[in-house]
């Protein structure tokens, strides 16, 4: 990844599923590594989902199956949140030139 002449990496956050607990205090944990493993390095960035906006939200989004965002406002929000990191990206380009 460093080799690549990468101008900016964008690491997206692990979201969070309903209803299982264990897994998103594995999730709550990973991320906050994720974003100390990042913060030295200039040219990668963490993609953070709006995490309050994201709980409130949260059963709404998900499939039956707790897991898989479902078509309707799932998709939709998964979309503004990757439309928001290629955003951030623009936006730290343009800080560099």
């Amino acid at each position: 990844m460093f080799d690549t002449g990468a101008c900016v990496v964008l690491v997206g956050e692990i979201m969070p599923r309903t209803s299982q607990t264990q897994y998103n205090y594995r999730v709550t944990r990973t991320n906050a590594c994720l974003a100390e493993a990042v913060r030295s390095n200039p040219i990668i960035h963490l993609a953070p989902f709006r995490t309050q906006f994201l709980y409130t939200i949260l059963d709404t989004l998900p499939c039956d199956d707790g897991i898989h965002v479902n078509e309707e406002r799932g998709m939709i929000q998964y979309y503004r949140s990757i439309r928001g990191a290629i955003l951030f990206a623009e936006g730290v380009l343009k800080q560099r030139s």
